[in-house]
């Protein structure tokens, strides 16, 4: 029998995980617990998954019967009908019951997603909440839970939720008057975007992440795709991790690599899907010459670079980028970091941190808003704050923090 009490702790009385500090992405979660979807939790290792898990579970205890909460990592191998059996064995409740199942790392079960279905399609009051730390086995085999499935990326700490962390939130309701040791604790949230590094000196942190990302590229990655050349995997990491916002040439990278185009371009599809990487698009309100032109890649986290302190411009346009969940930037001869679009508007962004900022560092940002008619545009400083025409000047962390 698969032993289950010692995963749910909270079915004792009066227990409490007692994890205090909460992701943002908590309070988006909790209105779901009510609602038929089955919740997804997807987001890069150490993110923090499992905790915003219990936490859940530590809100759900205080208003309904805690062996109705049931907790399982497939972290320890099993079938799933095998555990849900044997939690009703011990519970004492049926399928018919209003249950709640947090089911940690459900990749790792085969054929998941069908087995689940079953289960939703024919026991409505159980509550599925899974987790996985890749959407590798969201977006490739879950098809069949179309409209059933409702996904919450967990993504590495916002700035806002590295000072909630740091236990510096008077910081964030009194800018003007902390702004110095804003910009300051900026520059070391660069490097500190995981929960357990947010104290952590430099070759610390490195070891850190380089363990996450041998950890994806050697076991998580495989697992999912048939990946020959996991080395090849970890050096293109390496390599953007030296460049981030680099221009992503195929043609070229595939012959320093010594692989063909096709198996370069899976691989930096599957390094995406496990939340390693991400691609921006060279901006054209044509979809078609949009996926045509070349693209920039990103780490998913500013925290993987590996490229110096000195280039910190790069490490925080790498941070703006993800941070804004950017998909565009601009190149047609001058260029442009960073451009939102959304449904209302689009917004040019590049990131200049210095405060000696000069005309050819505008340029452009200044063609971009002229030949797309922009209300306003933002030049991501260090410390300079002004306006000047439809050109706005404002420190980096003051435009994410109020993002």
């Amino acid at each position: 029998m698969i032993e289950l009490t010692f995963l749910n702790r909270h079915w004792e009385k009066g227990f409490n995980y007692n994890f205090p500090k909460k992701r943002l992405l908590y309070e988006k979660i909790i209105p779901f617990l009510n609602k038929r979807f089955i919740i997804s939790i997807v987001g890069l290792r150490r993110t923090g998954k499992t905790t915003i898990m219990k936490q859940i579970i530590d809100y759900l205890t205080k208003n309904i019967n805690r062996k109705r909460i049931l907790y399982y990592s497939f972290d320890e191998p099993a079938e799933l009908k095998e555990v849900i059996e044997n939690y009703l064995k011990i519970s004492g409740y049926s399928v018919e019951d209003k249950l709640y199942m947090f089911l940690d790392e459900i990749q790792k079960v085969e054929d998941w997603q069908n087995k689940i279905k079953t289960y939703y399609d024919n026991y409505p009051n159980i509550k599925f909440i899974v987790s996985g730390s890749s959407s590798l086995h969201i977006r490739k085999k879950s098809e069949s839970l179309a409209g059933r499935i409702i996904e919450f990326e967990l993504e590495p700490l916002s700035f806002k939720e590295y000072l909630i962390f740091k236990e510096k939130e008077d910081w964030i309701d009194n800018q003007k008057l902390f702004a110095n040791n804003l910009r300051e604790e900026f520059e070391k949230y660069i490097f500190r975007q995981f929960i357990e590094i947010i104290d952590e000196d430099l070759e610390t942190i490195k070891q850190y992440v380089e363990s996450i990302i041998r950890k994806i590229i050697f076991e998580d990655i495989p697992f999912i795709y048939p990946v020959e050349q996991p080395q090849v995997l970890l050096r293109v990491m390496q390599i953007v991790a030296n460049n981030p916002g680099m221009l992503l040439n195929y043609k070229n990278l595939s012959s320093d690599l010594n692989i063909n185009e096709k198996t370069l371009s899976n691989y930096i599809e599957y390094m995406e899907k496990a939340y390693l990487l991400d691609k921006l698009y060279n901006f054209s309100k044509n979809l078609l010459t949009t996926e045509k032109k070349l693209k920039k890649v990103y780490l998913k986290t500013s925290s993987f670079c590996t490229t110096s302190f000195s280039n910190l411009n790069k490490l925080i346009e790498n941070s703006v980028v993800i941070q804004l969940k950017s998909k565009f930037f601009w190149r047609q001869n001058f260029e442009v970091d960073c451009i939102l679009v959304n449904d209302k508007e689009i917004v040019p962004l590049e990131v200049k941190y210095k405060d000696d900022i000069k005309q050819k560092d505008i340029k452009g940002i200044k063609k971009f808003i002229d030949k797309y008619d922009i209300a306003k545009g933002f030049i991501l400083t260090r410390n300079l704050e002004k306006e000047e025409g439809n050109l706005k000047y404002i420190p980096v962390w003051k435009y994410l923090l109020n993002f």
